[in-house]
């Protein structure tokens, strides 16, 4: 869904206009100060800027007939300075260690909300940045309501993640699979073949060119005679080429690429053969749920040249924290195209849902 910007003189003014535009539940991005007024005239003061999200399900007053009441955000500006100064205290106290409750229950709940988030493992500063936004935005009675303030972090963390419709996702006809070893690419091929083979109906080919690896065709083999989907070996990049040409007919191509080591140039060079094989494909790179975040940007820095067009999240039933996903997606700004949890073939892969990772953040458990 798209953002609007909207501008002020104050703070006031500005909740004003969102929730006269969006609703009352308007779901409120960012908040910052801004010159208002042209560049050159830098005797003007500073106004405010305010980016909000419509909530799900909007529609304008004029569309419906409906009229939209105005609720004045007043008892939640008044209240600003008070919750400012905990966001403040908060921002000093930036680490690991817990923060003690405040008097107020609404600082209280903002600081029980940071803890969690901090003890995921989200970036400290981006955890600020959204709990200032709340402070500023809901009123005192929405902050003593938990599941209010639930609902608005987990918002707020899902703005900040990239999504890929289904419809657009259905539309690539080959798809190649790209990961560490053990990152789950055959478990993927497999998922999605089933998915779009099984599912859909549609005519499927599983072209596996791990072949070099103990086991790798073995496991391929195992998963696709059951789902009735043909699978072709490529033992090298020629060969890869010359598998997907015969394909023409099929609606699916699936190509499980060598696993690598990242930090291995020859096996990432090894890869990119493969790759530049195939001129016309979609390419999914598997960002394990179960990795540290630097091993995710380690892997996306060597896979980074052949240019992936979104990440597919693995293993998400197998940890309890998802932090280092969560800021590997927020700041490398890879889609996120599927979720996967669970062996079966059959189930456990689902489209992106960028809301579904952020309450992982909150309950510290995967729910499809």
């Amino acid at each position: 869904m798209t953002t609007r910007t909207f501008r002020a003189p104050n703070m006031l003014a500005a909740l004003q206009a969102v929730q006269q535009e969006l609703g009352p539940e308007a779901l409120v991005v960012s908040v910052r100060q801004v010159h208002d007024g042209p560049a050159w005239q830098v005797w003007r003061g500073k106004g405010v800027e305010v980016v909000a999200m419509p909530p799900a399900g909007f529609a304008p007053a004029g569309a419906s007939g409906a009229s939209t009441a105005l609720r004045s955000p007043t008892a939640s500006i008044s209240n600003a300075a008070a919750l400012a100064a905990e966001i403040a205290r908060l921002k000093a106290r930036r680490g690991d260690r817990a923060v003690p409750p405040r008097s107020a229950s609404g600082s209280t709940t903002l600081s029980a909300y940071r803890q969690r988030l901090i003890t995921q493992g989200v970036e400290a500063s981006l955890v600020d940045d959204i709990l200032g936004v709340c402070a500023q935005t809901m009123g005192p009675q929405g902050l003593i309501e938990d599941r209010r303030v639930r609902a608005y972090l987990q918002g707020q963390l899902a703005a900040r993640l990239r999504t890929r419709g289904e419809a657009l996702l259905s539309a690539h006809r080959t798809i190649c699979l790209i990961g560490a070893r053990g990152s789950g690419k055959t478990s993927i091929a497999a998922k999605l073949a089933a998915q779009r083979g099984h599912g859909a109906r549609q005519q499927v080919v599983w072209i596996c060119a791990d072949t070099h690896h103990a086991g790798a065709i073995a496991e391929a083999r195992a998963f696709s005679e059951p789902l009735g989907v043909e699978l072709r070996l490529a033992y090298t990049p020629h060969e890869l080429a010359q598998q997907a040409a015969e394909c023409s007919e099929a609606d699916l191509i699936l190509v499980d690429t060598p696993g690598c080591n990242p930090l291995r140039e020859d096996e990432v060079a090894e890869v990119g053969g493969y790759l530049s094989a195939l001129s016309n494909r979609a390419l999914y790179l598997l960002a394990p749920a179960t990795c540290k975040e630097t091993d995710l940007h380690q892997m996306l820095a060597a896979f980074a040249p052949f240019r992936p067009d979104g990440a597919v999240a693995t293993h998400l039933d197998e940890t309890t924290s998802f932090g280092a996903l969560f800021n590997f997606l927020w700041r490398s700004r890879l889609p996120l195209l599927y979720t996967s949890h669970g062996p079966q073939a059959l189930h456990g892969l689902q489209a992106g849902r960028s809301g579904a990772l952020a309450r992982a953040l909150l309950e510290g458990s995967w729910k499809s």
